[in-house]
C-alpha cells in the first residue's frame, strides 16, 4: 500500500470529520420527532448542542486499535494509517468541536435561521 501525501492525508482527514458530523446530524434528524413526543423531550436547541458535541472519538479509537492489533490483517501499512487517522479525527473533535460548545451553548438560534445558514454556507 502507498503512504498517501501531506496534502491527501489532510484532504482525507478533513472529509471524514465532515461526514463524521454530517451522518450524526442526519441520525438526530431521523430520530428528533422520536425523542421530541417521547419521555426525553428533547428541544431542537438541546439536539444540536448533541450533535455538535457527540462523542469525542473513544469508541472509534478503541474499534482502530482492533484494526491495530488484529495480526489477520496483512498490510500493516493499512494498520497503521487506519490507527493514525481515526486518532486524528478524534483530536480535531476535541479541539474544534470541544472549544466551541460553550459559545454554542451561549447562542440562541432558531431551526430557520439555521437551515439558511447551512444552504448559505453550501452554496
Amino acid at each position: 500500500m502507498l503512504m498517501p501525501s501531506l496534502h491527501d492525508s489532510a484532504k482525507f482527514v478533513l472529509s471524514l470529520t465532515i461526514v463524521v458530523q454530517a451522518v450524526r446530524a442526519v441520525i438526530f434528524a431521523v430520530c428528533f420527532p422520536v425523542l421530541k413526543y417521547t419521555g426525553y423531550g428533547i428541544t431542537f436547541r438541546k439536539a444540536l448542542v448533541m450533535v455538535w458535541a457527540g462523542l469525542r472519538g473513544a469508541v472509534g479509537l478503541a474499534l482502530s486499535l482492533f484494526v491495530l492489533f488484529d495480526g489477520q490483517i496483512s498490510d500493516e501499512s493499512f494498520r497503521l494509517l487506519a490507527f493514525f487517522f481515526m486518532g486524528l479525527i478524534a483530536a480535531i473533535t476535541i479541539v474544534i468541536q470541544g472549544t466551541t460548545t460553550g459559545f454554542l451553548l451561549q447562542v440562541s438560534i432558531a431551526p430557520s435561521h439555521l437551515v439558511l445558514l447551512l444552504c448559505s454556507l453550501w452554496l
